[in-house]
């Protein structure tokens, strides 16, 4: 498994009708000519070019836990009057379940200009 694992997530009304997006980054020696999926659900998605405002955090990551830290994040950002994305947020996972402890969780707010 790549990491980090990427989630786009667009909230909804609910966490049900939330939209969830999951990428797995493509490793660097492979990225010129990656493998190209047999799955038409799959697809590559390069990623744009963007300034990301971060917030990391520790232990296994939840729903709510993903959320909290983008409330917390964009609360910070929306008092030092800091302009980024608000219809959506990316979450990155480093590591694998089977690593109890010493894990690495981040949530991401996308600068706008």
């Amino acid at each position: 498994m790549t990491e980090p694992v990427v989630t786009m997530v667009t909230p909804g009304q609910n966490s049900s009708s939330s939209n969830f997006t999951v990428s797995l980054i493509v490793p660097h020696a492979d990225q010129t000519s990656p493998i190209q999926p047999s799955d038409p659900l799959v697809y590559l998605n390069p990623f744009p070019k963007m300034t990301a405002y971060v917030r990391h955090f520790s232990g296994y990551a939840f729903g709510d836990d993903w959320a909290e830290n983008a409330a917390t994040l964009a609360s910070a950002l929306d008092n030092a009057t800091i302009s980024y994305h608000k219809d959506f947020y990316y979450t990155a996972e480093y590591n694998s379940v089977f690593q109890p402890v010493f894990r690495h969780n981040e949530v991401w707010l996308i600068k706008s200009d």
